[in-house]
């Protein structure tokens, strides 16, 4: 339940700061959730990977749609790629990664505060 809980409380804080806030929120959501609320360093990363890149996903999707493809295949020019549908994925995953990396990092950090450390097991 709290991986589902993680999962939302990213996607929509992430949507919403998105309107108003610079792109770089994608790495403080994530951040400050698994500082809060994480308990492992792999599910940290899951969970913001996979929230950021839904909002992403979806935010580009509509931008895709809404002009008919046309400024998505202009940046994909840009970029060298090869359509506007590339150019998507290519953001979204760098997106994900960003705040997978972020959410990781907000799990370790906690773990610095924290009295029992982390225990690798082999």
């Amino acid at each position: 339940m709290r991986v589902l809980g993680n999962y939302l409380i990213i996607l929509v804080a992430t949507a919403l700061l998105q309107f108003f806030m610079p792109w770089w929120t994608i790495a403080v959501v994530p951040f400050l959730v698994c500082l809060w609320r994480s308990g492992h360093p792999a599910v940290a990363y899951a969970v913001s990977l996979a929230a950021v890149s839904t909002v992403w996903l979806a935010y580009a999707t509509f931008i895709h749609n809404s002009t008919q493809g046309n400024m998505s295949d202009r940046i994909a020019e840009l970029f060298s790629l090869p359509s506007g549908t590339a150019l998507l994925f290519s953001v979204t995953l760098l997106s994900g990664l960003v705040a997978g990396f972020a959410g990781m990092a907000g799990y370790y950090v906690r773990q610095l505060f924290v009295k029992e450390p982390l225990t690798i097991r082999t």
